[in-house]
């Protein structure tokens, strides 16, 4: 196999030891994988979604589906990162992104409206567009950085086990991991004022907490890494994400998340 480094490979659907096979193939399970990961020794299974199967001309599956990928990669963020499949095509990434965005968006408001009538004594159409115009618009922009720093940490090929991750297969894990891994700080919130409205002083410290649990669960090492020097460059963008996730991320939750229920004044005009 890769004769500079006589180690064992193991196949990542089955676990089967590729040591010394002399075909790109698990005799075990019959995955087949690239020559140049095989060359490499960094082997990973890329399993399409069900959005990839799916007609794109058709609105409901698209809807039905969007929120099925939403859900799968916010309960397992750490499946995105190791069998997404990241040759398949950008269409279909695009419409994760946007429905799945536009399903996350559409969930918090309805979380948080209820939260504002529930303990902020305010009618019905006034929580909604307090939750929609407000409140919203600002837990999205926090959850979207967490996310954005967080894909910087998770896109290092150790993680994706890719020797040499190119752009377009980072797009494609990007449109997938960002909806996910803003639900991951947007659904939290939303829950704990709903539940706890008292805690609205503490939100500002949930962001950062959840960011760094997030990274962690997909930063969990499993296989071989890719070779030392394919990955300085993106060894250094994750420590610059890292850097940036621990600075930005308090001081972007202290500026836009509210500390009250209670809608401004413009909500009633």
């Amino acid at each position: 196999m890769h004769s500079r480094e006589p180690t064992d490979v193991f196949c990542p659907r089955c676990g089967y030891n590729l040591r010394g096979l002399p075909l790109p193939r698990c005799p075990e399970c019959g995955l087949t994988y690239p020559e140049e990961a095989w060359q490499a020794g960094v082997l990973r299974e890329n399993v399409p979604t069900t959005l990839d199967r799916c007609d794109p001309w058709q609105p409901h599956q698209v809807l039905l589906r969007s929120s099925w990928e939403l859900m799968r990669g916010t309960l397992a963020p750490r499946r995105l990162v190791t069998t997404l499949d990241l040759d398949g095509p950008l269409t279909r990434a695009a419409l994760v992104l946007v429905f799945g965005g536009l399903w996350l968006y559409a969930l918090t408001t309805l979380a948080l409206a209820a939260a504002t009538y529930l303990h902020a004594g305010t009618s019905p159409a006034a929580a909604l567009r307090s939750a929609a115009l407000y409140w919203t618009p600002r837990v999205a922009i926090v959850a979207l950085a967490v996310a954005l720093l967080t894909l910087g940490i998770v896109s290092h090929p150790s993680v994706t086990r890719l020797a040499r991750p190119s752009a377009r297969r980072l797009l494609r894990l990007a449109a997938y991991w960002l909806p996910a891994s803003a639900a991951h700080v947007a659904i939290p919130l939303t829950l704990l004022l709903l539940v706890c409205p008292s805690f609205i002083e503490g939100l500002t410290y949930l962001p950062p907490l959840i960011g760094g649990l997030l990274s962690l669960t997909a930063l969990r090492r499993r296989g071989p890494r890719p070779p030392a020097g394919s990955t300085r460059t993106a060894t250094a963008l994750a420590l610059l994400c890292l850097l940036a996730w621990c600075l930005a991320t308090p001081v972007l939750a202290h500026a836009l998340l509210p500390t009250s229920l209670d809608p401004p004044l413009w909500i009633y005009f």
